[in-house]
């Protein structure tokens, strides 16, 4: 947008503001101006907040609802895919879904076929002895108790059953069907894969004769879809041309198969066009909101004309007013600016996905014929087993020339041996030299930089000079003077900055330099080591007919290494000899011989050879190694997460506590009876405070998160910078101080300050002797010494977590680029300006994701607390599980657990299930609110 003109008219020539005297805001008018406005921003944040808690509240039930129902959709065209492979595929294939591997074990994959067989038999009749009475169990968690047996001689104890136990292994059982159906899946999937790899052609042949059928039906829907024709209705318009159609084909299974070919092909394009809809009128909802984003900065740029106007009729000195009209007005333009450059690339990114997202189409049967032979074409051993006997015909039909190479190089071994060793010399002189070009490069480089830099403070010194001088001087116009000297400086300097930042940063022409002398070491390496010194003449001999078969007739390696060692034949004394001429002919004419037989055996040109075992493991350390490295982390994730949770999960709405505790009481299903006693107990129970202790305990939990978090964030940063503040010494030693703090044990350091701080620990017994009181750190129930407890808490966890937040900032310091601060400093920001919009922008934008995790650490921060107070000191007058009044959400949930006296592991389940949901809201919450998130395609 462009100025407007009648505000740039009114004065004919206008004069720079800063040229204007100045009238100085008063203090307290300017303290209040960003008072208001720091209030006024923070409003603004809290309400985005409370409307971020709204939305992931209903994005939340959305997403279960959504993931609920597509899990439901997932399992039905699981069994639709099912259906599929049983209805089209071979008897063994069919077998197969019974009997695991027995397609496998028609088509010769012995070692699979057993495998699965091997594992079928084992889990059903492992199965029907254990996991039927586990699973049934589940519903009571066990009925008998243990009992004396009456009829035994001498008193026998009979064990009853066992509620964790049933629960622990009903739940496994359970989790064992997953890989029993996925063990089940795969059997099917192998039996389905290898009919379709047999019976590829004839697949390939079926997709090719519908492709043009298919298409039209594409255009057909299509066209539908244009004119606003439902999938159904157009379907039924189409009955009669699809019936037609098929009415040619004779063979009733291809018939068959065509019309689910038809059929998917309808509903395929049909989704398409649903997607490519979707996804236009997102992009027409981005330009909409973009025009209205633009109609609404418009109205608000008249206004600000208007007003602007309005002032400038008021204004006594026009020249100033118009200039700082003409400011306000470029700000405005600028703003919106950035908005539409954010809606911009919005659209951007939307159009781009609606271009792949047609780019990726193909109709149905196209797809399909492009999926077969991508998928099943692999197993075509036709191409492969030609092209072996075609190498094997081309080493014998040149075997003559193999020996005569084999020949020179047994005479010409020790020259060869000179050749290299003199060219390793040569290698040695070439890196030397580049290494010394490389150094010389890199300090011509540095020696301009210290030139620019040494130009800039002699600049600099001039000024200084030119100013003491107009001061000294006292001249009329020495304010003009001191102007236009500061703005030669500015111009001066500016012109050597841009060429100091067209040259790399010192940290960058370090490491340049260090990786181009890495490299000519590298090509150095890698160059000698080809060069041997110490040849024998079979040796090279045997080399250089390999490289021979390599070079020229673009042999693999290692079978230019099998065809090397076959020119050689061992006779039964042990002697080694060459092959004769009349052997040679022999082998050339039976290998022509088998090729030509495979050739006219094959007319097809396609032979399928499946993957036997040893490849498939072969395959699981090359281009199936991904999976190989996932397997091992996500077997601990499930062992060691998946099932804990679950079986927290189940522990909740149980009655598993003391009064119910294996294995002499059993523990049973109470259904939401934990989380009512939570929220609702019975009056008379022992949980009859508990609601409002839970309370108190969860608003400490969230308090302590808050100031924990963000104390030891802003203390750390703040350190940070005084660590890399220019002029500090010795800044590796300070580093290397809080990196010695981390690798302390943390337990270790709160336990000694715990004991330090109890009444008999050396600062109590100093505290009593100096003020005449125990200090009661974590014993003394009145509302001063809590407060006070939870203040030393607080500073503890400052000194152990503040390392962490310093080496993390430090970090990030080190790699912001100088050349910003150099520009910052030339543009005239001071110190707090560069911090506030270059560092702290840094910083936030690295650790945002780090300070949710921090935040939700400290919710479930169990060490400080246990290890300085043990959660104490207790309530007063409440005997509550042991609930203190420093105790945490995870600490109350251990004693809970732990109690001798009272263990409640259902109410501690009900309590983790709390926190979960608090601890995956906020960090949902903050996560989605994070500069790192929204700005990431952004930052610079």
């Amino acid at each position: 947008m462009e100025k407007v003109e009648s505000i740039n008219n009114i004065e004919e020539q206008q004069v720079n503001i800063f040229s204007q005297p100045t009238h100085t805001i008063n203090p307290i008018v300017y303290f209040f101006m960003n008072l208001g406005g720091s209030i006024w921003k923070f409003v603004r944040w809290f309400v985005g907040l409370l409307f971020s808690m709204v939305v992931a509240l209903v994005n939340f039930f959305k997403n279960v609802g959504v993931g609920f129902w597509s899990f439901i959709l997932g399992v039905v065209n699981f069994f639709k895919r099912k259906v599929h492979q049983f209805k089209y595929n071979d008897k063994d294939g069919r077998i197969s879904y019974g009997i695991f591997g027995y397609s496998a074990l028609k088509n010769k994959q012995t070692t699979f076929g057993i495998m699965y067989i091997v594992f079928e038999v084992a889990y059903i009749a492992l199965f029907a002895i254990f996991g039927f009475k586990c699973i049934s169990m589940l519903t009571t968690l066990g009925t008998q108790l243990p009992y004396e047996d009456p009829d035994a001689d001498f008193s026998e104890l009979i064990m009853g059953d066992n509620s964790i136990m049933i629960l622990i292994y009903g739940l496994l059982w359970i989790l064992s069907l997953v890989v029993f159906v996925y063990i089940w899946n795969c059997s099917i999937n192998s039996g389905y894969y290898n009919y379709r790899a047999k019976n590829l052609l004839k697949f390939g042949a079926l997709y090719e004769k519908n492709i043009e059928f298919g298409n039209s039906i594409d255009a057909g829907v299509k066209t539908a879809y244009k004119n606003k024709v439902s999938l159904s209705e157009h379907k039924k318009s189409e009955i009669d041309k699809i019936e037609a159609y098929l009415s040619k084909i004779e063979d009733e299974k291809e018939r068959d198969y065509t019309r689910y070919l038809i059929t998917n092909s309808y509903s395929h394009t049909y989704k398409f066009l649903r997607k490519v809809q979707k996804q236009e009128k997102k992009i027409a909802q981005t330009k909409k909101w973009k025009d209205l984003l633009l109609n609404k900065r418009n109205g608000q740029l008249q206004k600000l004309l208007a007003r602007n106007e309005a002032k400038l009729s008021k204004c006594t000195n026009k020249e100033v007013c118009v200039e700082k009209n003409n400011i306000s007005v470029e700000i405005f333009n600028n703003r919106t600016e950035s908005l539409v450059s954010n809606f911009t690339k919005k659209l951007e990114a939307q159009e781009h996905k609606l271009y792949e997202l047609n780019k990726c189409y193909a109709p149905y049967i196209e797809m399909q014929l492009t999926h077969n032979n991508s998928k099943y074409g692999k197993q075509n051993y036709y191409y492969k087993h030609v092209a072996e006997l075609e190498n094997e015909i081309t080493f014998y039909t040149n075997f003559h020339k193999f020996v005569d190479i084999y020949n020179d190089g047994l005479t010409k071994y020790e020259q060869k041996n000179i050749e290299n060793a003199n060219t390793a010399v040569e290698l040695l002189d070439l890196m030397n030299t580049k290494q010394v070009n490389t150094k010389e490069k890199f300090d011509e480089i540095r020696t301009q930089k210290q030139e620019l830099n040494a130009q800039i403070s002699q600049i600099q010194l001039n000024y200084k000079k030119e100013v003491a001088e107009i001061k000294k001087s006292g001249a009329a116009n020495g304010q003009e003077l001191l102007l236009e000297a500061k703005a030669k400086l500015v111009d001066q300097t500016t012109a050597i900055m841009r060429r100091l930042n067209d040259l790399p940063t010192d940290k960058n022409i370090k490491a340049l330099e260090k990786e181009e002398l890495k490299e000519s070491k590298r090509a150095y390496i890698r160059d000698k080591k080809y060069l041997k010194t110490d040849y024998t003449d079979k040796e090279l001999g045997f080399e250089e007919v390999v490289n021979e078969m390599v070079v020229t007739y673009k042999f693999d390696y290692a079978l230019a290494v099998s065809f090397a060692k076959s020119m050689f034949v061992k006779e039964s004394s042990g002697e080694v000899r060459m092959l004769n001429p009349n052997e040679i002919a022999a082998k050339l004419a039976s290998l022509k011989e088998e090729k030509d037989k495979f050739i006219a055996a094959n007319p097809t040109k396609y032979v399928v050879k499946l993957k036997t075992f040893k490849e498939s493991v072969k395959s699981l350390f090359n281009e199936k190694f991904n999976v190989t490295i996932l397997l091992l982390p996500i077997v601990g994730i499930v062992l060691f997460s998946i099932i804990p949770l679950i079986f927290s999960i189940f522990i909740a709405f149980t009655n598993y506590s003391k009064d119910h505790e294996p294995p002499t009481q059993l523990f049973t299903w109470i259904g939401l009876g934990n989380f009512i006693t939570l929220i609702n107990p019975n009056p008379n129970s022992q949980f009859a405070q508990l609601p409002t202790m839970l309370g108190k305990t969860i608003g400490w939990t969230l308090i302590w998160a808050i100031i924990a978090t963000f104390s030891n964030y802003i203390l750390g940063i703040i350190v940070a910078l005084m660590i890399n503040k220019d002029g500090i010494k010795f800044k590796k030693l300070w580093r290397t101080v809080f990196v010695m703090t981390i690798a302390i044990p943390q337990f270790i350091s709160l336990l000694s300050i715990g004991t330090l701080l109890k009444d008999s620990g050396a600062i109590g017994n100093w505290y009593a002797q100096t003020f005449g009181t125990r200090l009661g750190f974590g014993t003394d129930a009145s509302a001063d010494a809590v407060l006070i407890a939870k203040i030393v808490i607080i500073c503890v966890n400052i000194c152990v977590g503040n390392p962490y937040t310093i080496l993390s900032t430090t970090g990030i310091l080190l790699n912001i680029p100088k050349d910003l601060y150099e520009s910052a400093k030339v543009d005239g920001a001071g110190t707090i300006t560069q911090f506030t919009k270059i560092t702290m922008p840094y910083i936030l934008f690295v650790t945002g994701p780090y300070l949710i995790t921090q935040f939700i650490g400290n919710i479930n921060n169990f060490n400080v607390i246990f290890f300085l107070t043990g959660g104490g000191p207790a309530y007063s007058g409440v005997g509550l599980l042991g609930l203190g009044q420093t105790d945490l959400l995870i600490t109350f949930i251990y004693k809970i657990v732990t109690s001798t006296s009272n263990p409640q592991y259902g109410i501690a389940s009900a309590i983790g299930i709390v926190v979960f949901i608090i601890c995956s809201f906020i960090s949902i919450v903050m996560y989605n609110k994070s500069g790192s998130i929204k700005e990431e395609d952004q930052f610079q």
